[in-house]
């Protein structure tokens, strides 16, 4: 059973490609029959694309399996639609499970990023306080009254508690 094959091409490109891959494969056909069969091949494949959301920068490979029946004389293509694959590459990421992987990703991501924000908003009011008491200590100074070494231990442990 001879299979039609595309190769990596963009979406916008594929009818062109097919037809072109078509004529190759059977060239012991009638040239007016492989157009015929070319064209049921891509309305088919159209509507495929269109449900799959496929835009014309995606790229494709599609694969069919037909079979080249002889009725009246005449050579005819048939197609297998059971056996239509069509695989669709968006710009730098497979779909399906290569997005799953990345939106597990970004959620993963976008856990961490709460994570930061939290530790950095836990670390501003820390600062905050130090900054708070450091001017607490420079008011004392300009006032003239130099606080101990046990005095500024003591205020620091009321502080952290």
């Amino acid at each position: 059973m001879p299979t039609l094959s595309t190769g990596f091409i963009r979406a916008a490109g594929y009818a062109r490609k097919a037809r072109r891959v078509l004529f190759a494969t059977a060239r012991n056909v009638d040239s007016k029959e492989v157009v015929r069969a070319s064209a049921e091949f891509n309305m088919k494949l159209f509507e495929r694309l269109q449900e799959m959301g496929v835009r014309k920068e995606d790229i494709v490979r599609i694969r069919c399996d037909f079979d080249i029946v002889e009725e009246n004389g005449e050579k005819k293509i048939v197609w297998n639609w059971d056996t239509l694959d069509i695989e669709v590459y968006v710009k730098g990421v497979g779909r399906g499970e290569t997005i799953e992987k990345v939106i597990t990703y970004l959620e993963d991501v976008a856990v961490k990023i709460e994570e930061l924000i939290t530790s950095v908003d836990q670390s501003l009011e820390k600062l905050k306080e130090l900054v708070h008491s450091v001017r607490g200590q420079i008011e004392e100074l300009k006032a003239g009254r130099i606080p101990t070494v046990e005095e500024s231990m003591a205020e620091k442990e009321v502080e952290e508690s």
